[in-house]
């Protein structure tokens, strides 16, 4: 109960800080400098994904499970990532001209620079938090992942009174956000006895092995996700991906509990040992992210008529509708990235695949259809529609591949009180 409790104390701070550096850059930037900057971090964004290779989930299944040492896992994702990074860097300079199409040669070059030095830092700080995690060392493992929001809050701040506000201080500061980690990180690392330069090639081919068959859930998830903002930054101007990024920095903040909650199962599931003690550990986790998700979507729908006005200011007023649509979708999302782990955890990834797939293929139609006619509302609405029924394919693949009854995992039992209740204690401790 003790990680849970950390993980979304954590979690706290971390969404303190989002919003505020969201609530920062759309005051200083207003709408066009705030599109820029999405437009920035969407692309270079894009760009890890696609590189990942499934890494992340890699080295959390191969550390759970026991299958190789931390120093060995270190050693061979770090390999991994840095080669990534070279290659992903090399074909960011080649494309980002083209997705930036007429904008600015000073804003592609901004872009350029800062994915070069993103990269490398996005996936070390990934990937030192993830080693900790899946040692099931979730204090280790806040700390470093609460380091790039802080860090990027606290960057900000130092550049705004040194250099003013500027589209290309917030990309550096979130830069030096993710650097701040990727160094404490290797302490800590180093602290435990974990830190070797010498890869060896079988635990690079088992994290390969096992990253490659989740590697297209998570790109096809990443890219679901992104598609909307994409096709908003190609269709629509710089201002209304302003307003949009906006309503998604509201509408998404809730999504951190779910993924905290998520990524605190997924170990737990893969360590459990027989199939009827994996079942109710999920179902635990299950109905407490969808409980949550369900409070927090209702909470926020009463507030953001009058939220989003007061903290990014009276210029963000058309975000308000496009974030109520948003928020629709927490709940279908919330169950989709549960059934993910789950099918993850019982190594069905390419069961992930498949409905990761077929809701891409829906949320591309539907902004297609939507977006040219009703602009961000219909862009809102595609990724909700995609939400549903990805939710929907992932449920139906788990429960049919795992014979878990349905009733059984979404109705909550007594166990379910108990941790809840124990989720307080542990907060207020």
């Amino acid at each position: 109960m003790k990680d849970i409790s950390v993980s979304i104390a954590a979690t706290g701070v971390i969404q303190v800080a989002n919003v505020a550096t969201g609530i920062l850059a759309a005051r200083l930037l207003l709408p066009e400098g705030r599109g820029e900057l999405a437009e920035i971090m969407l692309w270079a964004g894009l760009l890890a994904e696609f590189g990942s290779l499934g890494l992340y989930d890699a080295l959390l299944y191969r550390a759970a499970t026991g299958a190789a040492n931390p120093r060995s896992l270190f050693a061979a994702v770090s390999a991994l990532s840095l080669t990534l990074s070279l290659i992903l860097v090399a074909v960011a300079w080649v494309v980002l001209p083209i997705a930036f199409g007429a904008q600015q040669g000073e804003l592609i070059y901004t872009a350029q620079v800062y994915t070069t030095v993103y990269l490398p830092a996005y996936f070390g700080a990934l990937l030192l938090g993830g080693l900790f995690q899946g040692q099931l060392d979730m204090v280790t493992w806040n700390v470093v992942r609460c380091l790039v929001p802080l860090g990027y809050l606290a960057s900000i701040a130092v550049l705004w009174a040194t250099i003013g506000p500027m589209v290309g201080g917030f990309a550096a500061a979130n830069v030096a956000a993710h650097l701040l980690a990727v160094a404490v990180g290797i302490a800590l690392v180093i602290r435990a006895g974990w830190f070797s330069i010498a890869p060896q090639l079988a635990v690079m081919r088992g994290l390969f092995a096992y990253g490659i068959r989740v590697y297209v859930g998570d790109v096809l998830q990443a890219l679901r996700l992104r598609l909307d903002q994409a096709t908003v930054a190609l269709w629509l101007s710089s201002s209304e991906l302003g307003f949009y990024v906006v309503a998604l920095t509201i509408a998404n903040a809730p999504q951190i509990v779910s993924s905290t909650i998520a990524y605190v199962a997924f170990p737990k599931i893969s360590q459990a040992g027989s199939e009827g003690a994996r079942r109710e550990v999920f179902g635990r986790y299950l109905r407490l992210s969808l409980a949550a998700s369900v409070a927090i979507a209702l909470a926020l729908l009463v507030l953001v008529p009058w939220a989003i006005p007061l903290l990014f200011g009276a210029a963000f007023a058309p975000a308000v509708p496009i974030c109520a649509v948003l928020l629709v979708g927490l709940v279908p999302y919330t169950l989709k990235l549960m059934y993910m782990q789950a099918l993850k955890a019982w190594d069905h990834p390419l069961a992930v695949s498949r409905a990761e797939i077929a809701g891409l293929v829906l949320a591309a139609i539907a902004l297609l259809a939507l977006v040219p006619t009703y602009g961000l509302i219909g862009a809102a609405t595609a990724l909700v529609i995609a939400q549903l029924f990805t939710a929907f394919a992932m449920g139906y693949l788990f429960h049919s591949r795992s014979g878990a009854p349905v009733l059984a995992m979404l109705i909550p039992g007594p166990s379910d009180v108990a941790l809840a209740l124990d989720l307080v204690k542990g907060l207020r401790r």
